[in-house]
């Protein structure tokens, strides 16, 4: 093992290098919604639900509780933004979608399945949304094809004109999102 590691260690430390930078979910700290910097701001007075401001997120409780409740927040207003999306596109193409789930997937953006569930990953509310919209175009033109032949790719470039724009940014910037949380 250890001679592995020795001859691919210019390989490593590239790779490593390469890896971005976590942001943490914690009061001051900046991170993307929507494709826009936003501040998380903690307010222990604050009860209830988040509140989006002009380019921030206010965040009530206990702050040890900061993490769990942005990242629910994040991911109801991922859920709506997909809902609205799938719902835009299902009725564009006449297709029924099943079920909408939301998952913390490392290696998939999105899918399909035969029986009419899309899954996505929450964390596409980080993204620009023509990112998030693209997705949402894509798993639902699989309710039309099941696979990713000419046919398939024909449709979601006719129905999501920023598909090239969109699967290049998430090529570019797809790893930073994981990094976020």
């Amino acid at each position: 093992m250890q001679d592995f590691l020795r001859s691919h260690l210019n390989w490593l430390q590239k790779r490593i290098s390469e890896l971005p930078e976590s942001t943490v979910f914690a009061p001051q700290a900046i991170i993307p919604l929507r494709g826009e910097p936003v501040v998380i701001v903690h307010d222990s007075a604050l009860r209830g639900p988040a509140r989006l401001g002009e380019k921030t997120i206010v965040m009530g409780g206990d702050v040890r509780h900061l993490p769990r409740r942005l990242t629910e927040f994040l991911k109801k207003e991922a859920r709506c933004d997909f809902e609205v999306a799938c719902a835009r596109y299902a009725q564009q193409l006449n297709v029924q979608i099943r079920r909408l789930q939301l998952r913390d997937t490392i290696t998939r953006w999105g899918s399909c399945n035969r029986s009419g569930t899309l899954c996505f990953s929450w964390r596409l509310i980080f993204a620009p949304p023509f990112v998030l919209d693209y997705l949402a175009a894509h798993e639902v033109a699989h309710l039309r094809h099941m696979d990713h032949s000419k046919k398939f790719w024909a449709l979601v470039e006719d129905i999501c004109p920023r598909t090239q724009e969109a699967r290049a940014w998430l090529k570019t910037n797809g790893n930073a999102l994981l990094a976020i949380g």
